[in-house]
């Protein structure tokens, strides 16, 4: 059996910096018996977390490696992670409720098969308390994937206190590709009320999408999503 080991380094000489790392366990199947494991196979699972928060920013990173030792024969490699995140904090003392961060996801760096997917996001948020409107504006990329842009703005009012909050989102995703010829891969709109009990929440959510699988092939679906969250 293999146990993860985590370790974390926080040094006086600069608050705020929080450098880790997990010693880890393989996250496919093994290649091979586990009695011909090498120490070494091991180390090259670790996963390095550094991060650091200020007064006008803060930045978190994390980066998994990964060994040859895991690569299931029936898969393609799945190669090393990286998931990032930063955002501002200085913003908030001139406009309250304003907030600006991004964050991250590259997987498979450093395979030669399909070569490495990246998954980036940008979101722009301002929530006073009256309301919470934001827009999210995305883009995956990679080897095996065509450039993708998404757009998600939504708003929600608040009333009573917070107690409810009611209002909904809209999506879009984009193949930039032209070789896709599609308007677009997809869009849908998603009302939703929410009603806020402390740790507990409900919330009615209605979706409709409209989405291309193909050229050709046109595809709307709605559902309707009773949500009961209890927060601990």
């Amino acid at each position: 059996t293999i146990i993860g080991i985590r370790t974390e380094l926080m040094p006086q000489f600069l608050p705020g910096l929080n450098v880790g790392f997990v010693l880890n366990n393989f996250n496919e199947g093994l290649m091979t018996a586990l009695n011909k494991v090498q120490f070494g196979d091991i180390l090259q699972e670790t996963v390095i977390g550094v991060s650091y928060a200020h007064e006008y920013f803060a930045l978190r990173f994390a980066f998994r490696g990964d060994s040859e030792l895991d690569s299931d024969p029936n898969r393609i490699d799945e190669g090393s992670r990286l998931l990032y995140r930063g955002e501002e904090r200085a913003l908030r003392n001139i406009l309250p409720g304003a907030q600006i961060w991004v964050n991250g996801y590259f997987d498979g760096l450093g395979t030669q098969e399909r070569g490495a997917l990246y998954y980036n996001w940008l979101y722009l948020q301002y929530a006073p308390e009256a309301f919470t409107a934001q827009i999210r504006l995305g883009l995956d990329s990679g080897a095996e994937r065509r450039q993708i842009i998404h757009v998600r703005p939504s708003f929600y009012y608040n009333l009573f206190d917070s107690r409810v909050s009611a209002g909904g989102a809209f999506s879009l995703s984009q193949d930039l590709d032209s070789a896709a010829n599609m308007p677009y891969m997809y869009w849908r709109i998603q009302p939703q009320v929410r009603l806020n009990l402390g740790n507990f929440y409900v919330a009615l959510v209605y979706q409709y999408e409209d989405a291309f699988t193909s050229e050709d092939i046109n595809i709307k679906t709605q559902w309707i999503n009773l949500r009961l969250v209890y927060t601990f």
